[in-house]
């Protein structure tokens, strides 16, 4: 069963994308807005006619502050802030009388309420918008247009409409391009969290490399000091042999003069036989000890061999994150695109495009911080390759080392069973002879 990596899964629906940021934004922009329409009324219409605008203005620019500051729908609370441009111009055309600047704040709006790349609250608004604007128009036409004809109130909607249109399919592409860079992000944060699991695997095998490496150098010193003691022992043994050799040299020219001497010898030969007991004892002690050492390398080479698949399936991981990388890299210049396309509409459409402009702003900041953010994971992953190299290549060199160690312990195996089965035959000999003795001991004693 698949364990939850901790990151949410992005459904495709239209979803409003950091609506707070872009709530923020359009309060911003309507102050600034403000500010300019004070401006030329100053400069147009006078104080008088200016204190007028701010006052209306201002209402409208206090219900979107008040929308952002309490806790209501989401997309309620997004098409009321992005719709406060339009709030203003209606505001202003009902006490103020009709001005085509007033109706220019239907584009300002459509292009704040776009910011939320949201095709339902592009729909939202047009339908709104067309209501109370035909709805205006139908009970004071003046209060509308200067003119008041219905010929130039169909032009302007028309004009309007066409703009929703564009900015609908801009807003739907815009929507599309994000969630799959959202869809992207996530899958590039799984196979993150996928690789966070397989490097403390990683981890936890190298220390049990670690541990079982000192194991290994222990027991190497173990068996140095067996093969030592096998030397002296088997030096002691021969030295025995020699001495009872002599022994029996002697017992021969004494047998006929001396059976004292005869007697010494069988004591020798005893002796001789309970140091040949104890040696192969021993040896059969260090045969033990080599054995396990041997188990011991071979499962360090398991262990080694273990941590190989697990850093080959390491690099397999890190490659699929790049060919990710590769693909947001490939979204990244689609948005660009995305906002080149949006800057040459906004230059055709004029005085009217202004709206497209921001829009085609914002995407180009959305399209510089995904590349920023793909720059900067693309060089997280080559630290991790640099580091996954390094880890490999000490594996691979712990590998040969554990090999090397195993074939030396098997030899030395060979030779501790050697030099076992040469004990035995000692052994045999020596109880074989000191039997003889015995025997010819007696026969002399009896004699």
């Amino acid at each position: 069963m698949r364990k939850s990596t901790g990151v949410k899964t992005i459904r495709k629906k239209d979803t409003l994308y950091e609506a707070d940021k872009v709530n923020r934004f359009n309060i911003k922009l309507q102050r600034g807005i403000l500010v300019a329409i004070v401006v030329q009324a100053i400069l147009n219409m006078g104080l008088s006619y200016a204190l007028d605008v701010a006052l209306y203005v201002g209402i409208a620019l206090a219900i979107s502050n008040f929308m952002y500051y309490i806790k209501i729908n989401p997309y309620i609370q997004s098409f009321v802030i992005g719709s406060g441009g339009a709030l203003a111009g209606l505001i202003l055309m009902i006490n103020l009388g009709a001005s085509y600047r007033w109706f220019f704040t239907l584009y300002i709006s459509l292009a704040m309420v776009a910011l939320n790349f949201n095709k339902t609250l592009i729909l939202a608004y047009t339908v709104v918008m067309t209501s109370v604007m035909v709805s205006l128009f139908a009970i004071d036409p003046l209060a509308v247009l200067p003119s008041g004809e219905t010929s130039e109130f169909i032009s302007f909607m028309f004009l309007f409409n066409v703009t929703v249109f564009v900015t609908y399919f801009l807003v739907k592409w815009g929507n599309d391009y994000v969630t799959s860079a959202r869809e992207k992000e996530q899958e590039a944060q799984q196979l993150v969290a996928r690789l966070d699991g397989i490097l403390s695997s990683t981890n936890k095998s190298v220390e049990v490399l670690d541990s079982g490496i000192t194991e290994l150098t222990n027991n190497m010193s173990s068996i140095t000091d067996v093969s030592i003691s096998i030397s002296a022992a088997t030096q002691e043994i021969a030295a025995g042999v020699m001495s009872k050799a002599a022994g029996i040299q002697k017992l021969y020219a004494t047998v006929k003069s001396n059976s004292q001497n005869l007697n010494e010898v069988s004591d020798a030969s005893t002796r001789i036989a309970s140091k040949a007991n104890s040696s192969l004892k021993t040896a059969q002690e260090n045969q033990e000890s080599v054995r396990s050492s041997l188990e011991q390398m071979g499962t360090i080479k398991q262990v080694i061999d273990d941590v190989d698949t697990k850093m080959t399936a390491l690099n397999q991981k890190i490659e699929s994150i790049k060919e990710i990388f590769e693909g947001l890299i490939a979204v990244s210049k689609q948005t660009e695109m995305l906002s080149l396309n949006a800057s040459i509409e906004a230059a055709r459409s004029g005085e009217h495009g202004k709206g497209f402009a921001v829009v085609a702003t914002e995407i180009r900041q959305l399209a510089d911080i995904s590349k920023a953010n793909v720059d900067q994971a693309s060089l997280l992953i080559n630290d991790m390759t640099n580091v996954k190299e390094e880890t490999l290549n000490g594996v691979r060199e712990g590998k040969k080392a554990a090999d090397k160690g195993l074939d030396l312990i098997d030899r030395l195996s060979d030779k501790v069973d050697e030099a076992l089965e040469s004990f035995v035959h000692v052994k045999q000999l020596t109880e074989t002879e000191a039997r003889t003795i015995q025997s010819l001991t007696e026969s002399f004693t009896l004699t």
